[in-house]
């Protein structure tokens, strides 16, 4: 009875696993550059901003010393002006994307390290934090 139990545990388990494998290979990862060349992970379902064409830069300073960068992009194709941003810190690390899906509603993706209650050190991992709503 305890071999059965062990054998029938052994096999979930191998299951689970196999599972895990197969939706991990699923959800491919993107990647990009910040503007310190590091790489940077982004969540499945993020556009490659070179799908997009580059609108504006702004550098945002304070006290002489620039503390955010914003690059925006525009996909030609839809009417809104704006449908893809990464905001960074003043060194060049990326803080967060933002864009429009296909289906018109805004996403959102955070840097991993920023959700972290025991600091704010950049991951370079960008993890989807919300549902967006449709635009």
């Amino acid at each position: 009875m305890l071999r059965m139990r062990q054998a029938i545990h052994f096999l979930l388990i191998l299951s689970l696993l196999f599972l895990a494998e197969k939706s991990v290979q699923a959800e491919p990862i993107g990647i990009m550059e910040n503007l310190r060349r590091e790489i940077v992970l982004l969540p499945s379902g993020a556009p490659d901003r070179n799908q997009f064409s580059f609108v504006s830069f702004v550098a945002i300073e304070s006290e002489g010393q620039v503390v955010s960068i914003m690059a925006s992009y525009d996909d030609p194709k839809t009417r809104r002006p704006v449908d893809y941003v990464e905001l960074y810190d003043g060194s060049g690390g990326l803080l967060l994307v933002g864009w429009v899906d296909q289906f018109g509603i805004s996403r959102l993706a955070m840097d991993s390290g920023l959700l972290r209650a025991e600091g704010s050190e950049l991951e370079r991992v960008l993890v989807l934090i919300a549902d967006g709503i449709p635009l």
